[in-house]
């Protein structure tokens, strides 16, 4: 794994104006990455550096993974990239993907974007100390700069760009990446490495149509049930079906008084990162129920799906429910 240090660089990214957001209520609007970007005042200023070094890659858009994390942090010697950490779980990390995809196409090569899923992949966003999805960080010569939290609007977006150039101008960071077999559009980009059943439910989530998502997270593992990214995307499809229109304040305030208001606050919990109370409380009613000991056994395994066998919530969780079951 990566090992960080403090270098800082040459017009270090000023982006304090942007502050952290909390997560968009409701279902995000669908958005086509490639609609205006040719009006993008980004994609007016040519790269024009012959000396500069130039990468092949499968895409503009990439997800990251431990196994080449480290390919991407030595492309950042000589392109910038930025790194969207991103959660399936959060509504905003689905908004603010497809807009960044937008921009990083409309830069045709001068900055690479990778994506790291902050729930499979806990241990690369411990390297970059992110907590929270939706993060940008961006990656000078293998040094993360933390950028913003929360989606973002945009033109918020491009004055981030247009100071994420500057930066890597001012330090030489003026590379160029290209897609191995000619260019991508935005949607190929995106998606390169997802099978069509994931693209399509990928698609409907970005569109907020979280029914087809299950549909199609279900069929692909009636197709292959052994298909884990699938199991985990119904799990997290699941999940936003039951909070999108969810009253956070509100339920967690509330002292539940039934199984379907306890699944309601583990919901919720879980939804805003509180792991280890959601899966408790669900424990908790476990401990005491008689009839209802199925239902909340079901629930607390979907809820694990979602976490991530990974988080230490999860372990502890389990050997809890171990522990009453026998």
């Amino acid at each position: 794994m990566a090992d960080f240090n403090e270098q800082k660089f040459r017009g270090a990214l000023d982006l304090s104006g942007l502050a952290p957001k909390a997560p968009a209520t409701g279902a995000p609007a669908a958005q086509n990455p490639s609609a205006g970007a040719q009006q993008s005042s980004l994609s007016e200023s040519p790269h024009d550096s012959a000396e500069a070094s130039n990468f092949k890659v499968p895409a503009l858009v990439i997800e990251c993974n431990e196994a080449n994390l480290r390919n991407f942090l030595t492309i950042s010697n000589s392109v910038p990239v930025i790194a969207d950490f991103y959660s399936l779980r959060n509504e905003g990390s689905v908004s603010l993907t497809a807009k960044l995809v937008k921009y990083v196409t409309a830069l045709a090569g001068r900055v690479l974007m990778i994506r790291v899923d902050i729930d499979a992949q806990p241990k690369v966003a411990e390297a970059f100390k992110v907590t929270n999805a939706p993060t940008l960080v961006a990656i000078f010569r293998g040094q993360p700069v933390p950028v913003f939290q929360g989606d973002q609007s945009e033109d918020q977006l491009e004055a981030v760009f247009e100071q994420l150039l500057k930066v890597a101008a001012e330090n030489k960071i003026d590379g160029m990446v290209s897609v191995e077999g000619g260019a991508m559009d935005a949607d190929e980009t995106m998606y390169a490495a997802l099978p069509p059943r994931h693209q399509a439910a990928f698609d409907a989530i970005s569109a907020g149509d979280y029914e087809l998502a299950v549909q199609e997270y279900e069929q692909a593992l009636n197709e292959s049930p052994g298909d884990t990214m699938a199991t985990k995307g119904l799990a997290q499809v699941r999940l936003l079906q039951r909070t999108d229109a969810m009253d956070f304040e509100t339920v967690l305030a509330a002292k539940a008084t039934s199984i379907e208001e306890t699944l309601a606050q583990s919901d919720a919990l879980i939804a805003v990162g509180e792991f280890s109370t959601g899966f408790n409380i669900l424990l908790d009613a476990f401990a005491i129920a008689i009839t209802e000991r199925e239902t909340i056994r079901k629930h607390l395994l979907e809820l694990f799906v979602v976490v991530g066998n990974e988080d230490p919530a999860v372990s502890a969780a389990r050997a809890r429910l171990a522990g009453l079951l026998y």
